[in-house]
């Protein structure tokens, strides 16, 4: 048994490395197909040493199933049940990978509680591992592109992408670490916490999400009230204070970046998704058919809400949408202080990107901590 926790707790925070440069689709494509092949021998394996005592599913754990069956029959009666079943080439997040997702948060929820405990110890240690990785690579990047001028660093309008090739990505997916590097460094001596805040805080600074800053903003923020010492509350609002000044560079550099608004065309993605939400209400379109639905007199080309909420609902309609809602709803209830944070770090980027296929692989691994 403990070799399978060891697997579940490395092979989720070790997806984001994996990147192909010969295939199509060179960053989301190995991590989506790794993280299926990996999971089909994963989930036999859990089968089989718990088959004699397989524990009951709980009220979440249905809850769960529910929504699962609502993506179902809403791909299958959506406009491209083929894409929506699989995914589209570049997003890749059909029912395939919502369903393997599924299966990894309850290889989690249903372990036994002293199993959970173990496997929850050392994913907050590799998560601290991984973002700081994951931070190294960025700073890296950003010195061969920036400094010598290394035009073969890949990046997007001189934002950095690391290994998830999208800076929102990116940013989105460092913030949803942050809780575990925040814990992890709470009690260690002043310098090594400058140097993982100023670490992270130039990675996500060239990123140039401002999501990721306002995730990062409001995660330690909430994480410093929840402190009662004022020493480590004047810490953590010095970490903010770091942080919020960069973040003024970011905004007042939309202009130099080719952001032609503060939103990017998201209110125009947005109003079209939600007539297009009111037209079919129920079960909406299926996943992944965003492009199918959006009108080719705009003249652009739009695969994705860049709103998980809207992209819920357009892809399963309201109904999708209310139990997606009572599952985030549940989870922040039932969970420890670090998972509260990434849940909260998750819906702030979501709410005005897309979402990488580890995020979403990330979300639903951690869900699976939650008390039943």
């Amino acid at each position: 048994m403990q070799l399978f926790l060891s697997l579940l707790a490395y092979f989720p925070l070790l997806l984001p490395f994996l990147y192909i440069s010969s295939v199509f689709n060179p960053y989301e494509a190995p991590k989506f197909y790794a993280f299926i092949i990996s999971m089909i021998p994963l989930s036999i394996w859990y089968w089989y040493v718990s088959r004699k005592k397989l524990p009951s599913v709980s009220l979440f754990g249905w809850v769960v199933l529910l929504f699962l069956g609502i993506l179902l029959v809403a791909d299958i009666f959506g406009l491209d049940p083929r894409t929506s079943l699989l995914g589209n080439t570049y997003r890749m997040q059909g029912f395939v990978l919502w369903f393997f997702s599924v299966v990894l948060f309850f290889l989690v929820y249903l372990l036994p509680t002293e199993h959970k405990e173990k496997l929850y110890k050392m994913t907050s240690s590799i998560a601290t591992v991984t973002g700081f990785v994951l931070c190294a690579i960025t700073l890296v990047q950003a010195f061969l592109l920036f400094v010598l001028h290394d035009s073969t660093i890949p990046h997007y309008q001189g934002r950095i992408v690391a290994t998830l090739g999208n800076p929102n990505f990116l940013g989105g997916y460092l913030t949803m670490l942050l809780p575990f590097i925040i814990l992890s460094i709470w009690k260690k001596n002043i310098w090594i916490k400058l140097f993982v805040t100023v670490m992270f805080g130039l990675s996500v600074f060239l990123t140039d999400s401002r999501s990721a800053v306002l995730a990062t903003l409001v995660t330690m923020g909430i994480f410093g009230i929840q402190s009662l010492s004022k020493r480590k509350q004047v810490a953590i609002y010095g970490i903010l204070g770091f942080i919020s000044i960069m973040s003024l560079y970011v905004f007042s550099n939309s202009r130099a970046n080719h952001r032609f608004s503060m939103w990017d065309n998201r209110e125009i993605i947005w109003t079209e998704g939600i007539k297009a939400m009111s037209a079919s209400p129920i079960l909406g379109y299926g996943q992944d058919n965003y492009e199918l639905i959006f009108p080719k007199d705009r003249f652009m080309k739009v695969d994705n809400a860049h709103n998980i909420f809207l992209e819920i609902g357009v892809g399963s309609g309201i109904v999708g949408l209310v139990i997606f809602g009572v599952i985030l709803y549940l989870g922040f209830m039932r969970s420890e202080l670090a998972v509260r944070l990434v849940l909260i770090a998750f819906i702030i980027n979501a709410s005005t990107n897309p979402v990488s296929v580890v995020q979403i692989i990330l979300l639903w691994f951690l869900l699976g901590f939650l008390r039943h």
